[in-house]
């Protein structure tokens, strides 16, 4: 890494830890898929954590592959449970043309008014 600030601490890390970091990033995207299970499509988590809360699903147009991959594969999901008559969290999914996943910070009047819209 080349970057300044906490990436500095990265440089001239060799060996062993490199790969231990790279190690823990499977285990950590396996935590956070059982959490959005658990909190999107889990019947009993769903009746006992906040039943009554939907779900904004905010999509953009000009991100990075995993957060394209992201949304598509959680709009498959819950659709596919929608069909199957089992009871998820209530969704809402909306894609914004031409926003990335800064749209809150690089254009904050697009992003409000996406929200007060919802």
């Amino acid at each position: 890494m080349d970057g300044g600030g906490n990436n500095e601490r990265h440089r001239g890390r060799q060996g062993k830890d490199r790969l231990f970091d790279a190690a823990c990033l499977p285990a950590m995207q396996q935590t956070l898929c059982v959490l959005a299970h658990q909190a999107l499509f889990d019947r009993e988590a769903i009746q006992q954590w906040f039943p009554d809360v939907n779900v904004a699903y905010l999509g953009v147009t000009r991100t990075n592959w995993m957060g394209v991959w992201g949304e598509m594969e959680t709009k498959k999901r819950y659709y596919d449970a929608l069909n199957s008559l089992k009871q998820v969290r209530n969704m809402k999914f909306s894609d914004i043309i031409g926003g990335n996943h800064f749209l809150h910070w690089d254009q904050t009047p697009k992003f409000l008014q996406v929200i007060c819209s919802l």
